[in-house]
């Protein structure tokens, strides 16, 4: 896994994992995942995703009907 020094400046492609590793906390990528959408935020870091990823991160609060998880993704 890349440092995210050696992300700044650059436009990525964010695929579903960072997001839900981000939403989620999961424990193994959170650190990495909240340095890399601070740094995003920051515009240090340009990433573009596409209408798939927001998809795939919606299926499991949907079919848990946890509709308050599925907002926090929108």
């Amino acid at each position: 896994m890349e440092s995210i020094s050696s992300l700044l400046g650059k436009t990525i492609g964010i695929d579903t994992s960072p997001i839900i590793y981000f939403i989620e906390k999961g424990e193994k990528f959170y650190k990495f995942c909240d340095d890399l959408f601070r740094e995003i935020d920051r515009k240090n870091i340009r990433a573009v995703t596409s209408a798939l990823t927001i998809t795939e991160v919606l299926v499991k609060p949907m079919k848990m009907g946890n509709v308050n998880l599925a907002r926090e993704y929108k």
